[in-house]
């Protein structure tokens, strides 16, 4: 009878410590649910309000192409919201990096482009290891240019390599900015990533 006893407490035991589990587990999800959603409605608000800004992203689709001494590597990002930025609107580009190694710790938070990617006694040739983008139609298009390297995704001087950066992109409309009586020019010159930030989400 005792062992009955002992076996039935161990299965109430049991179960509802498999209940209490699969709750925490449930609310774990319903809590990851909401942050995502919660996201994806801030993110839409600043869409249709005239301000986009994209997730942190890494890519893996660089295209190398030589150019005499150099070699170019190119990432297109398809953003179809740049076109929204057309005729006084702005685009903003950043990156950041994970590295640890003191020399490139002002890249471990967002760094807007164009940036030299090496400090300037890193740089043997002038416009080398240099992060711009462009914009193409509906895409953004980053580039990295570097002396002329055989690597097909070269390491970075860090030990970082270029899928392991991270991209971040925003952009403006003019009647966006016309509204908080503010210039493309201004904001790129002046306003910190934090500033653009608090700009777009308030």
């Amino acid at each position: 009878m005792k062992q009955w006893i002992t076996l039935l407490a161990a299965t109430a035991l049991f179960t509802a410590c498999s209940k209490q589990s699969l709750q925490d587990e449930l609310q774990q999800e319903n809590l990851s649910l909401q942050k995502e959603t919660s996201s994806a409605t801030l993110a839409m608000r600043s869409t249709q309000s005239g301000a986009y800004v994209s997730g942190w992203e890494q890519f893996n689709n660089w295209i190398k192409t030589d150019d005499g001494t150099a070699s170019v590597f190119t990432s297109t990002v398809k953003t179809p919201e740049v076109a929204a930025a057309a005729n006084g609107g702005l685009v903003l580009g950043y990156a950041k990096s994970g590295s640890t190694d003191q020399l490139y710790q002002h890249l471990t938070t967002p760094t807007m482009l164009p940036f030299y990617y090496v400090p300037a006694s890193g740089r043997p040739l002038p416009g080398n290891y240099y992060f711009s983008e462009v914009i193409a139609g509906e895409n953004i298009v980053l580039q990295y240019r570097m002396p002329f390297t055989k690597a097909e995704i070269p390491t970075l001087l860090d030990g970082n390599s270029l899928q392991s950066l991270q991209f971040q992109h925003v952009v403006l409309t003019k009647e966006f900015l016309d509204s908080r009586g503010l210039t493309a020019d201004a904001v790129r010159k002046y306003y910190t990533y934090d500033q653009v930030m608090t700009l777009v989400n308030p």
